[in-house]
Order: C-alpha cells, then sequence, then structure tokens
C-alpha cells in the first residue's frame, strides 16, 4: 500500500519536474515578453496624454 503511494508520487514528482523544466523558459519568456509589452503600453499612453 505504502509503496504504492510512494510510487505514485515518484511519478507525479517526475512528471512535474518535467513539465518545469520544459515550460519554465518557455514561462519566462513569456513573462519578460509581457514586462516588455507592458513597458511600451505605459510609454504609448504617456506619449497620447502628453500629445493630446
Amino acid at each position: 500500500m505504502i509503496g504504492n503511494i510512494v510510487k505514485i508520487m515518484v511519478q507525479t514528482s517526475c512528471i512535474f519536474g518535467y513539465i518545469i523544466i520544459c515550460y519554465l523558459p518557455l514561462l519566462l519568456f513569456v513573462v519578460h515578453e509581457g514586462v516588455e509589452c507592458n513597458e511600451r503600453g505605459d510609454h504609448l499612453t504617456d506619449t497620447a496624454v502628453v500629445n493630446g
């Protein structure tokens, strides 16, 4: 019984580890792009306010 639980835990941790390793760079890229996009957006709104 405990062996099965341990086996399941090991399998899930391996899956999560695999997901984290695979998707972490993608996630970081998305966050980085989002931050840059937000900064650009703020800059655009600032210039629009000044020009408007």
